[in-house]
């Protein structure tokens, strides 16, 4: 009988559909490129020696611009991961306030390293952690983009205040290309994105596990 197909015959590809793959695979490839997420970048200049534990004290982080109580939600987060760290031992927030309390100093993260080491010395602690949030955006669903957060962190010495490590990490967002190219595809994501308070949890997150392993790298060389 002739005009009936048969399904289990193989579709042949035509010029056309080559031409038409091609340019999806590296549509693709973009757009996963675009999604994913860089890893932290870490320097590591001092680190205890394996099986030594060291009592670190995390202070308030300072605020982004336009984002009052943002610092706050960082450090109390990496007062939380920070204990992923197994060299560390935090100090309790209770102390940790008290001591700002008295010598009236903020939760804004408005310390500079000079005090950073005396509340260290107080707190007798061995380092001091201190962060600065530099974007605090937060989802817009209907222009986009997606919610962002970026934040720089370092951990000194409380009695030498040398810099022992630095690390810095940037979560969310998307190019502004991209966003033009696939806006109604970018409000269904945005929406179904993490908030910037999320953003945070997971940037603190990020940072706490890549600090270790920079400094099993750097011993190992």
């Amino acid at each position: 009988m002739t005009g009936l197909i048969d399904l289990r015959a193989p579709v042949p590809y035509t010029s056309s559909m080559i031409r038409i793959r091609k340019p999806l695979r590296i549509a693709l490839v973009g757009l996963a490129a675009l999604f994913g997420a860089c890893a932290p970048t870490v320097a590591i200049k001092h680190w205890p020696e394996p099986g030594k534990h060291i009592r670190v004290a995390v202070l308030p982080f300072k605020d982004a611009a336009g984002a009052p109580g943002s610092g706050a939600l960082a450090g109390a987060a990496f007062s939380a991961y920070i204990l992923s760290i197994p060299a560390y031992e935090v100090v309790e927030r209770s102390a940790l306030d008290d001591v700002l309390k008295e010598h009236q100093l903020g939760t804004s993260g408005l310390i500079d390293e000079a005090h950073a080491v005396e509340i260290g010395k107080l707190l007798n602690a061995d380092s001091v952690v201190l962060g600065t949030i530099t974007e605090f955006q937060e989802r817009r669903s209907l222009i986009f983009p997606p919610a962002s957060v970026a934040l720089s962190v370092r951990a000194v010495n409380a009695r030498t205040g040398v810099v022992e490590w630095t690390a810095s990490h940037r979560v969310g967002g998307l190019k502004r290309l991209f966003t033009w190219l696939v806006w109604p595809l970018g409000v269904a994501a945005t929406v179904l994105s993490p908030t910037a308070a999320e953003q945070t949890q997971n940037a603190v997150r990020d940072i706490c596990s890549a600090v270790p392993k920079a400094a099993a790298e750097l011993t190992r060389r």
